[in-house]
């Protein structure tokens, strides 16, 4: 083995003693490995799930009434009627009414034409009512599907040429 050890480092490459080269070698693979490190960060941002959507639909047309003489009664069904198209069940179906002050009566109901099938709720009844006294309204919808209203507008015309007002509907959560 001393032999081969004295041998070996006689030997050389281009005039550099291969014992050199093989060192120099060995010590750079060492110090690559050693070296050549990757660190890889990973960020993610956990955030809260948002609500599921409460209203796929709801479409209320504008209503425009026909003429009406000064101070007479009025009755008006509605053309288009509003749907409601919820996801889940259990939301409340709610109408609020702006005061119509240039009448001196004034109400709106919407009455239930259709629903899903499972639903308790009677087609055809008064569901909701809004008028110059009590203003808000609300029906529960109870269970998912889609439900139509057809509204009813009944007054009695002010003295003032040109009246209007808002109804707001809106589904809201349990």
């Amino acid at each position: 083995m001393r032999k081969f050890l004295k041998r070996f480092i006689k030997l050389s490459w281009h005039g550099i003693p291969i014992g050199i080269i093989a060192t120099a070698l060995i010590g750079t693979a060492v110090l690559a490995v050693a070296l050549i490190t990757v660190v890889q960060t990973i960020t993610q941002d956990i955030v809260t799930k948002p609500p599921p959507a409460v209203v796929d639909e709801l479409v209320a047309p504008a209503i425009a009434l026909p003429q009406v003489y000064e101070l007479s009664d009025f009755t008006w069904n509605a053309v288009a009627p509003v749907r409601a198209t919820t996801i889940e069940a259990s939301r409340t179906f709610k109408a609020v009414l702006v005061d119509p002050t240039a009448y001196s009566a004034f109400s709106v109901e919407l009455l239930l034409a259709t629903k899903p099938a499972g639903s308790a709720l009677v087609i055809g009844t008064a569901n909701i009512t809004v008028d110059k006294t009590t203003l808000t309204g609300s029906l529960v919808l109870d269970v998912a599907g889609t439900y139509t209203f057809t509204e009813t507008v009944v007054g009695t015309a002010g003295t003032i040429a040109s009246a209007s007002t808002n109804l707001t509907l809106t589904i809201e959560g349990p």
